[in-house]
């Protein structure tokens, strides 16, 4: 039998007063490094400042009763930011374009201890496919309203997802079984994830090489030829190398889905133009303020032609808020959020840069996600080790016609 209380509940779109009471429920897990008051307003904030945020393209979601969708009792939430991105496809006797789309960030699932144990949670995420998903993807279902109730409501600005991702603390099962249907009715899902279209959200290569940032740093010039050199990149600097470097992934896009060594169709990817890629500085403002890191990245140039960018890396940090108390298993790191290299010789380069900042600031280790295999020896020889993140496990979901099997997912970076 369907459980009333799903029936009764829908998925909706925040109030003001629920995203507040989202955000005050949240941030004993989430907020110990904001003050109350600036958690509390932490989401208007980012609407009104960060580019990625404005124009209805961060939302706050609700799984709240049908007959009073407003109130703060509501079981749970999560958050997503509307994201540029870019797919091609690899068909037959056809020409690869690449198609500008929209891709869904999906963060910040939170359900309240007293809420918990119902399966809430994840009636929340099998009903965010249909607010998030297009309707040409939705449309070869049946909504199973004697099981789930009427199916949410649409909402502008939304619905015109190609895909969405969300990166899991809980392992690789709990969201891949939150399904765009159940299979076989009310009980457990038991999706085959590579080849059902209606399966949650896939976990696909969380791998990771880490360093521990070496005591002292060699010079790199000796890696460098004649006419090259490299320089430092404040933030600004940084932000000015997204519109470039997104036309440059649309090429590369097509060249790897294109190759006859690539198993997948299709290829996707989050492009860092739009101010996607400086959020990974800009939350943690109230941080970096505590410090000062200046240096954001690294690129390599011809010294006849600085203006054009061969090589560049950029990161963020994880670092404790000055004052604050953190859990003992908290770890500084320096985070690259985005890598362009020519050649390994550069990649040598713009690592050292890397390690650089980190002894600087006393960072212990500094972490690539989705490292290309090209790089991955030079990797070992600087000290790295890949492992598979046990956490923060990047998963996807595709609103499309093919399998997840099909689908390869490029520049899968923090």
């Amino acid at each position: 039998m369907p459980s009333p209380d799903l029936i009764s509940l829908s998925l909706f779109k925040a109030t003001p007063a629920q995203v507040i009471e989202s955000l005050r429920r949240a941030r004993s897990h989430w907020g110990k490094d904001f003050t109350e008051e600036e958690y509390a307003n932490r989401d208007e904030s980012w609407i009104k400042k960060l580019e990625c945020a404005k124009d209805g393209k961060f939302t706050t979601w609700v799984l709240a009763p049908r007959d009073d969708p407003e109130t703060l009792n509501f079981k749970c939430s999560c958050k997503t930011f509307k994201r540029p991105g870019i797919t091609a496809k690899n068909i037959e006797n056809a020409d690869i374009q690449p198609k500008n789309v929209f891709i869904y960030a999906i963060g910040s699932v939170f359900t309240p201890s007293v809420h918990r144990g119902c399966g809430y949670a994840g009636h929340m995420m099998r009903l965010l496919h249909w607010v998030l998903a297009p309707d040409s993807y939705l449309e070869q279902f049946v909504f199973p309203t004697d099981l789930w109730g009427e199916p949410p409501q649409r909402y502008p600005g939304a619905g015109d997802g190609a895909v969405s991702v969300l990166y899991s603390d809980i392992g690789p099962t709990f969201y891949a079984t939150c399904a765009v249907l159940l299979k076989g009715g009310s009980g457990p899902v038991d999706y085959n994830e590579s080849d059902d279209i209606r399966a949650g959200w896939i976990v696909r290569d969380p791998s990771s090489v880490i360093w521990n940032t070496p005591a002292t740093v060699s010079e790199p010039d000796a890696l460098l030829s004649e006419d090259e050199t490299w320089n430092w990149l404040d933030e600004q600097e940084v932000d000015n190398l997204w519109d470039h470097d997104a036309s440059l992934m649309s090429s590369d896009l097509i060249s790897t889905i294109s190759s006859p060594t690539t198993p997948e169709s299709v290829a996707f990817a989050m492009l860092p133009n739009g101010g996607i890629e400086p959020f990974n500085r800009r939350r943690y403002i109230h941080i970096l303020q505590d410090y000062d890191i200046t240096q954001w990245g690294a690129l390599v140039h011809n010294s006849s032609n600085p203006t054009v960018p061969r090589s560049f890396v950029t990161w963020t940090v994880e670092i404790p808020r000055k004052g604050v108390q953190y859990d003992p298993e908290f770890a500084k790191k320096l985070i690259l959020t985005r890598l362009r290299v020519e050649n390994t010789d550069h990649f040598r380069v713009l690592l050292l840069r890397a390690f650089e900042v980190a002894r600087k600031h006393d960072i212990p280790t500094v972490e690539v996600w989705d490292l290309a295999e090209e790089l991955k020896g030079a990797a070992r020889d600087l000290g790295g080790n890949e492992f598979l993140r046990e956490n923060k496990l990047s998963a996807f979901k595709w609103y499309g016609q093919e399998m997840s099997r099909d689908v390869k997912w490029m520049f899968n970076e923090r």
